[in-house]
């Protein structure tokens, strides 16, 4: 197998801005052992059809129908069934404020930029979410790439990236607009209204580190270390949101 196109900008438009036809299913076709040249009762074919982001689906759909429906050859009866029709996405402009903080996040926890990719499949979801919200910034991530086998048998996940992505989403909701309460810079820190540490506590229990991220768990708080996989557990007794601790 190679790709389709050695052109990388024509790729980009493959995955992306132009339509793309699979055929994912046949019934009716005998084994190639048994096949012979006869008149077949009936065949059914299954595609998967990829439409472009901003076309309407239903739209798309009649298209589709009177494409494969008129102008049917030798007196044979097409039928067409349509299910699932979904729009496609087109995110908004990433605003400056979360690509800098996406960039900070990744530099912080991975030691690399932050990076994306354009993926030519559609969540039908953020289409709505888009329609309802259309000036809502959007990050669409998730834990992939080697050592991790999501959506297949034997799923599983890369349990140190994990830690690290959970901590640059951590950082990223710090950095929202008018959302500072997920950073603390006063010599106090109160978590939950039932809780208070100082950062003099904080940096006895994570001391020689310059950041971590504190999240909760089933027995107590876990502080992600920035640029490394120690999860340390810390000693407060109650679960507590998310929170960005500078330590230096």
């Amino acid at each position: 197998m190679r790709p389709s196109t050695a052109d990388p900008l024509e790729g980009v438009l493959r995955r992306t801005w132009k339509p793309a036809l699979s055929i994912v299913g046949a019934e009716g076709l005998p084994p190639a052992s048994n096949a012979g040249n006869v008149l077949r009762p009936f065949t059914s074919l299954k595609f998967s059809i990829r439409i472009p982001p901003m076309v309407d689906p239903t739209e798309a759909g009649k298209a589709i129908e009177r494409v494969l429906t008129q102008n049917q050859p030798y007196g044979a009866k097409i039928s067409l069934e349509l299910n699932e029709a979904a729009a496609g996405w087109n995110a908004p402009k990433t605003a400056d404020w979360l690509n800098d903080s996406m960039q900070k996040a990744s530099e912080t926890f991975f030691q690399q930029p932050a990076c994306s990719i354009s993926e030519g499949g559609t969540i039908p979801f953020m289409a709505m979410l888009g329609n309802k919200f259309p000036e809502t910034q959007f990050m669409i991530t998730g834990v992939l790439g080697p050592g991790s086998n999501a959506h297949g048998p034997n799923e599983f996940l890369h349990i140190p990236y994990g830690k690290k992505l959970t901590a640059c989403v951590a950082g990223i909701l710090r950095d929202f607009p008018g959302l500072n309460s997920y950073f603390c810079n006063t010599s106090r820190i109160r978590l939950i209204g039932l809780l208070q540490i100082t950062f003099e506590e904080l940096r006895l229990n994570l001391e020689g580190f310059r950041s971590a991220v504190l999240v909760p768990s089933r027995i107590g708080v876990q502080a992600f270390i920035a640029g490394s996989d120690q999860v340390k557990q810390l000693q407060l007794p109650l679960p507590v949101k998310t929170l960005i601790v500078p330590l230096n």
